[in-house]
């Protein structure tokens, strides 16, 4: 627990962890009550032009007025921060849970396992998925159905100036942006990834 934290801000943090560890599901208010003038580590964002693999044509496409997460570290997006080469945005997409499910059982995926999935994912298990307790209108929906995810395989830049552009829908409360920080961890950085480098031997 970072020392610069205040005591009543490292008792709340605490007891949320407490809490996740004994039952993984987000039963609080997960966003910050605050508003700022610049861009945090796990802003929500709108407006953010999203590049696609399109199959079809075999290239990128663009669908704009896309809704993201920040995956930049807060400092890295902080234009005060002089940089000898400009900094760019690393995000990656927000999609509705609902519709993934949809899409899981039009390829015939069985009712059972796409319920253990969803349920994975909720439960923050899955490494390459965040879930994030907003409906498909990005208003925040602690009881519906599903809720959204960030995938975070699909991470993307734009240039930090052009995020300047995008509007900030949530930001995240001081637990959750701890949880989004474990899960990109757990994703990108695989310290016991099974691998003797050295050895040349896999496990």
């Amino acid at each position: 627990i970072p020392d610069y934290l205040s005591d009543s801000t490292k008792a709340k943090l605490k007891s949320s962890l407490s809490d996740f560890i004994k039952s993984p599901n987000i039963t609080n208010y997960p966003f910050s009550d605050f508003k700022t003038d610049f861009f945090l580590q796990g802003d929500i964002v709108t407006g953010v032009p999203l590049p696609y693999w399109d199959a079809s044509l075999g290239q990128f496409q663009t669908r704009l007025n896309s809704t993201c997460i920040v995956l930049s570290n807060t400092c890295d997006m902080d234009l005060k921060n002089p940089r000898i080469i400009p900094m760019d945005c690393v995000l990656a997409p927000i999609s509705s849970l609902d519709r993934l499910e949809k899409t899981l059982l039009a390829m015939k995926v069985s009712d059972s396992k796409v319920a253990n999935y969803i349920k994975s994912v909720k439960e923050y298990k899955v490494t390459n998925i965040f879930h994030i307790p907003i409906d498909e209108n990005f208003k925040y929906s602690p009881h519906g159905h599903h809720g959204s995810y960030a995938s975070l395989d699909k991470a993307f830049y734009i240039p930090r100036k052009a995020l300047s552009s995008c509007t900030t829908l949530f930001s995240l409360n001081q637990f959750f942006s701890y949880l989004f920080t474990f899960q990109m961890s757990v994703h990108f950085c695989r310290f016991h990834d099974k691998v003797d480098r050295d050895e040349n031997k896999c496990y």
